[in-house]
């Protein structure tokens, strides 16, 4: 797909897909369609570039981002149309092919498997939405990605089960938010001009 999407175009598409789900059998490990509402998603997407351009902190090149579970590849969309560099990963080959549809950058692959892991400290970008059920396994899981990322890199996630605290904190509300790891180096101050009289 060449054309430019709406963030309301890609949010129907999304809602489209939301009402097919709902005649499919529950997956027991995972969850097979619940998104975040994209017009939301892009808010904190800003907010990550805008960190990105004050810090200076991402690789060399256009911003990376790397989505767990990336379904029909929607937010990736939108990303890879701000200027972003794209990939995803999905268990379910039919997300996959309707991902890779919309032209983004998808792999089919099982996160579950904490022993074949891409490489989570690569991107600038990490975003989770959830995809596990089993509560205990889905923190175990976001605690790997976190300790995995490198430092300056930025973490948007929904649902979130392990909040990474001791991060600094560049969006909250509930159950989302984006942060960013420590350890990178700190923009420089604004100047302050005081004037004595």
């Amino acid at each position: 797909m060449t054309d430019t999407l709406s963030l309301d175009e890609l949010f129907k598409m999304e809602m489209r897909q939301l009402s097919r789900e709902r005649g499919r059998d529950p997956d027991p490990a995972y969850w097979r369609w619940s998104p975040s509402d994209i017009r939301i998603w892009a808010q904190m997407l800003e907010v990550a570039i805008e960190y990105f351009k004050r810090t200076d902190s991402h690789s060399p090149g256009p911003i990376s981002i790397w989505e767990a579970g990336s379904g029909i590849g929607t937010k990736l969309l939108w990303a890879k149309q701000r200027g972003l560099i794209e990939y995803g990963f999905e268990l379910f080959d039919y997300y996959v092919a309707a991902a890779k549809e919309l032209g983004v950058a998808c792999e089919q692959r099982d996160l579950s498997d904490l022993d074949n892991q891409p490489s989570w400290e690569v991107p600038d970008i990490v975003f989770t939405a959830r995809p596990f059920k089993d509560n205990l396994f889905e923190h175990k899981w976001e605690k790997m990605i976190q300790d995995r990322m490198r430092p300056g890199a930025v973490l948007i996630s929904t649902f979130t089960a392990k909040k990474p605290y001791g991060w600094t904190v560049l969006y909250r509300a509930t159950f989302r938010g984006v942060w960013a790891k420590p350890g990178a180096p700190s923009p420089e101050p604004e100047p302050v001009q005081i004037t004595f009289r």
